[in-house]
């Protein structure tokens, strides 16, 4: 056996996206171009060309289309991976009989565009899958005897960017680029898949069984002994830097070993009891992020994961606080912060402050709560 250390980050998963509140939600099922245009997106090939070199859209859309004779209406999404189902019920087509919008040995194309949201500079990989295998759960829309091809463009970093190819006689495919973040920042990802003739009506294009977009950080603090090669100027850290930022010297902080990479918590120990809003740990000076905080508390104690406007009056932000009661019963609030509108509360969080709930849930936790905040 062995052990390998990641962050989260480090792991396969759909990357955050801008103009989205969470990367868990649903896709949408809202068509045409209605909303603002928000984003520009560089033209594809002749197999793809719809008229103009730069298109006009949304930071992250769908759209199918047929060659140089356009296509249909772009679909406006809030995430990277998409089912069969899915994707037939977004553009409203039939699986079972596909021919009102295709017709046979038409050439349509996927397009996937997102714009994704790199938290930190660091180094990240971006991936995209899709399957066109015959399989029990496909044989409602996909004949089992048609033979497969792959077709992919992946441009990378908008209009301009670096274009991958890859064009094979096979079912399914992988293909995977590296980005090196300068500084925290959006990044343009567009993929374009050729549908394969075979729709259970014979020589028309289906929609594949999934088609998704992966993003990971590179791990660069545990490595092992294969090693990699770093862009030039890369920096490695093990965890985000945090600091006290209200409360020194009303607690003791022991901060994790660098060296050590089974050190990862940070132990607050208080001298005495603290009344709220009095000890804060935390970063400022962001304008995105990714908030993960994992916390137990018992015996009276309590957990408070703040967001804060720095220059803010009125609503400074919210707070979501993990708290026990008897050492047995714990309860998970979200509150609101308010500020007396007068100017913004002082720096070491006395007074002009105002927690508001919005709700609570009462349960005992047996294991560590986790607290993710984010904000594109």
């Amino acid at each position: 056996f062995s052990l390998r250390l990641l962050p989260r980050s480090s792991r396969w998963g759909p990357p955050l996206t801008a103009g989205n509140a969470s990367m868990f939600n649903v896709a949408s099922d809202e068509n045409g171009m209605t909303a603002a245009v928000t984003a520009q997106w560089d033209d594809w090939d002749s197999r793809v060309y719809l008229g103009q070199s730069v298109q006009e859209g949304y930071q992250n859309e769908l759209r199918v289309v047929k060659g140089w004779r356009g296509g249909l209406p772009p679909i406006k999404v809030n995430k990277t991976s998409f089912t069969a189902d899915e994707l037939y019920n977004l553009f409203n087509i039939s699986k079972q009989d596909p021919t009102s919008v295709w017709g046979s040995y038409e050439s349509w194309y996927l397009l996937m565009r997102h714009t994704i949201v790199f938290p930190r500079r660091a180094l990240y990989q971006i991936r995209f899958k899709t399957d066109h295998t015959a399989t029990a759960a496909s044989a409602s829309f996909r004949q089992s005897h048609r033979r497969r091809k792959v077709d992919v463009h992946m441009r990378s970093g908008g209009p301009g960017g670096v274009v991958h190819e890859d064009f094979e006689w096979k079912a399914s495919t992988t293909m995977q680029l590296e980005h090196f973040a300068e500084e925290p920042g959006t990044f343009q990802i567009e993929v374009n898949t050729l549908l394969p003739l075979d729709s259970v009506v014979t020589a028309v294009p289906a929609f594949p069984n999934f088609a998704s977009v992966e993003v990971k950080e590179v791990d660069v603090s545990h490595l092992g002994a294969e090693g990699y090669n770093l862009p030039f100027g890369a920096v490695s850290s093990k965890q985000s830097d945090i600091e006290v930022l209200r409360g020194d010297g009303e607690a003791r902080v022991d901060w994790p070993d660098l060296d050590d990479p089974f050190s990862t918590e940070t132990r607050v120990q208080t001298f005495k009891e603290l009344p709220d809003d009095t000890f804060l740990l935390g970063r400022g000076g962001l304008n995105g992020f990714f908030l993960h905080a994992e916390g137990k508390v018992d015996a009276g104690a309590c957990l408070s994961v703040e967001v804060r406007a720095e220059e803010a009056t009125t609503f400074l932000g919210f707070a979501v606080d993990l708290c026990d009661v008897d050492g047995d019963n714990q309860f998970l609030r979200l509150a609101l912060l308010e500020g007396d509108g007068v100017g913004p509360p002082p720096e070491d969080g006395s007074g002009g402050t105002t927690k508001k709930e919005l709700g609570w849930v009462h349960t005992g936790f047996q294991n560590p709560m986790h607290i993710q905040v984010i904000r594109d």
